[in-house]
């Protein structure tokens, strides 16, 4: 029995078992995550006592790994699991953390039946999150909205996020951030080609004044030959069980194999624009596109228009009615600002928070993550219903 005043951290995949578990109304939920990867941050931030956890397609890589996390960052944590493996129940012996068995089949009753009562955001499952970033036309400011919002999504989520910079030909996602390491994804090749396990983190630039990660192309464009769609496929894998969050930063030109797998595979797909014509031309095809792909346009797809003003003779209005589609919103035309925050390295939602561009661009990640932030709110002046959960 898990003892009255805990504060549960909720691992499942399964949404019907988070709505049913039942728990005495003194033990807290603090969070409930869908992916393993989810759980090292939230761990990170402290304040979690047990660990429940029921998966139905979990590696069992990722649930040793995690074990071993919690015997090193808090060892007083209980984990709670339906039917763990023997070998999973070897592996907490051997690392001295207390691991309770759950039988499977069977909702877990932790002292008196209250369903709805001390639990703050069980109904949620926090999934895996892989979001691309593409524009089938170059120079409309793609890499400009993947880097800001690799940034927003690793503040906004509290959790382990991804930047990966998949457009090898121009490779320039590293112009952005100020970045304290020189790695690039070619470091990793070998490690893919003989299938060994590895902490992608380690490979990865860090960002100063945010906890988002790094990984840059290759140094030049005719390195990216190099990487063959086999590593990528790999990659993307390691990427998705490792992270939280991942932002791929998709090239512009053409419907490489790349590219198609990364729409396939995405949670989200933001589709930049602007208000050019031959631009609007392109991104139509890029729609129709999507729609062949079976991918469904009017759940997963955001379109946003980059470099907005109202100088434009296409207006927004018009640029749906062309489109088809209704655009998510718009980041105004502010071009002084953003080359100054190129040239310095830092992002502008880090350089310039109060900016419209910067709260638009936090705005776009909470559409991602499904939180209302407010139309026109500083991020400064707000807290997000996602850090609120885990901040107790």
């Amino acid at each position: 029995m898990i003892p009255a005043g805990s504060k549960v951290l909720l691992v499942t995949d399964d949404a019907n078992y988070a709505a049913t578990v039942n728990l005495d109304s003194s033990i807290r939920i603090k969070g409930c995550v869908g992916e393993v990867a989810l759980c090292v941050p939230l761990l990170k931030a402290g304040g979690i006592d047990a660990l429940l956890i029921k998966l139905t397609a979990a590696d069992e890589t990722e649930v040793s790994r995690l074990l071993s996390f919690v015997a090193l960052s808090c060892p007083d944590c209980t984990v709670y699991m339906v039917d763990p493996s023997q070998s999973l129940r070897w592996k907490a012996t051997e690392l001295g953390i207390r691991l309770e068995p759950l039988p499977e089949g069977d909702l877990p009753v932790f002292g008196a039946i209250a369903p709805k009562q001390g639990r703050e955001c069980a109904d949620k499952i926090l999934p895996q999150q892989f979001v691309s970033v593409w524009s089938p036309k170059g120079g409309v400011g793609k890499t400009f909205v993947a880097c800001n919002l690799g940034v927003v999504l690793s503040q906004l989520a509290h959790s382990s996020t991804l930047l990966m910079d998949l457009d090898w030909d121009s490779a320039d996602a590293f112009v952005h951030f100020e970045l304290t390491d020189e790695h690039n994804v070619l470091e990793i090749l070998p490690l893919l080609g003989e299938d060994k396990k590895f902490e992608l983190a380690e490979f990865c630039c860090k960002v100063k004044g945010c906890p988002l990660l790094v990984m840059p192309g290759p140094p030049s464009p005719e390195l990216s030959e190099l990487v063959r769609p086999g590593y990528v496929n790999k990659l993307l894998q390691v990427a998705r069980r490792q992270f939280g969050i991942v932002v791929a930063d998709l090239p512009p030109h053409g419907y490489s194999e790349t590219i198609c797998q990364c729409l396939e595979e995405s949670s989200h797909i933001v589709l930049v624009t602007s208000q050019d014509v031959s631009t609007l031309r392109q991104t139509v095809n890029a729609l129709r596109l999507l729609r062949r792909m079976g991918i469904d346009v009017e759940k997963k797809v955001k379109v946003i228009v980059n470099r907005f003003t109202k100088e434009s003779p296409v207006s927004l209005s018009r640029a749906e009615e062309f489109l088809g589609v209704k655009t998510v919103l718009s980041i105004p035309e502010c071009r002084r600002d953003v080359e100054e925050s190129v040239l310095k390295g830092i992002p502008i939602v880090l350089s310039c928070p109060k900016l419209d561009v910067s709260v638009q661009l936090r705005k776009l990640g909470g559409v991602l993550l499904e939180l209302d932030l407010g139309v026109g709110r500083s991020d400064a002046k707000s807290e997000c219903t996602f850090r609120k959960w885990f901040r107790r």
